[in-house]
């Protein structure tokens, strides 16, 4: 399925930055770019999420983070 919105999780960041693990600058950076953000407070220091493209086969990880996956996972899975 196609989502046609974005999804931001614990380590929000604008593209090409760095994680953003306060409420205050997460809240300051996407206020006027997204319609909801939970605030749960200030996030433990830590390494970002790992994310990855599902938009096209192969997947592609875009950014390593606390979950680390080789790329032979993703070439099984596509």
């Amino acid at each position: 399925s196609k989502l046609d919105f974005f999804i931001y999780s614990t380590s929000v960041n604008m593209s090409g930055r760095s994680h953003l693990d306060r409420i205050g600058e997460i809240i300051s950076t996407f206020e006027d770019e997204v319609d909801l953000i939970i605030n749960k407070g200030d996030l433990s220091e830590g390494k970002a999420s790992t994310l990855v493209d599902i938009r096209e086969r192969p997947y592609k990880i875009l950014r390593q983070g606390e979950i680390v996956i080789p790329d032979s996972v993703l070439l099984n899975l596509s």
